[in-house]
């Protein structure tokens, strides 16, 4: 049995953006946003990143003023993550009765989708850190090919969803 929608964090779509998205007799099964999680996992290289400048100019030693490496690594690592908290905002995956869809962007959107009718497979994959928190990404297999663009990144309970979608499948004419 298929979870519901309100079982995986649905989201309330608004009107405007199912207008702009949706087909004709298209309606909206589940509506997910990537976890919170998504915001840290995405810069993770620039947290890295600017933690070893910082450690690595105290440690060796820096011509300049003291501190002005360390505040530049917090500066940087700072604007990353509000970066990553506006493309966090700006992503959102739909479920309707006809697709799976990515949506992303906060001025213009950008959408991407894979029809129902062609996935054979809903694959979850998880990287070390995602299957760490709980996280994993759902990929769409196509019969020839996959559906790349419209996968669903650092999704929370991402086994459930993958149910969700997996119905969708089961009930299509």
């Amino acid at each position: 049995m298929s979870p519901s929608a309100d079982q995986v964090n649905a989201l309330e779509v608004p009107d405007a953006v199912s207008e702009a998205l949706l087909q004709d007799g298209e309606e909206i099964i589940l509506a997910l946003k990537p976890s919170g999680w998504y915001v840290l996992l995405i810069s993770c290289p620039v947290l890295v990143a600017a933690g070893v400048v910082a450690v690595a100019s105290e440690l060796f030693g820096f011509a300049g003023p003291r501190q002005a490496v360390p505040v530049l690594c917090a500066v940087a690592v700072c604007l990353r993550l509000v970066v990553a908290c506006c493309q966090w905002m700006g992503v959102l995956y739909l479920l309707t009765n006809k697709r799976v869809m990515r949506v992303r962007g906060l001025l213009r959107a950008d959408s991407c989708w894979c029809e129902l009718r062609k996935i054979s497979q809903v694959i979850v994959s998880a990287s070390t850190l995602e299957g760490l928190i709980g996280l994993g990404s759902l990929m769409f297999q196509q019969e020839n090919a996959s559906c790349q663009e419209a996968c669903w990144v650092n999704i929370d309970s991402p086994r459930q969803v993958q149910q969700a979608v997996e119905g969708a499948l089961k009930r299509l004419p």
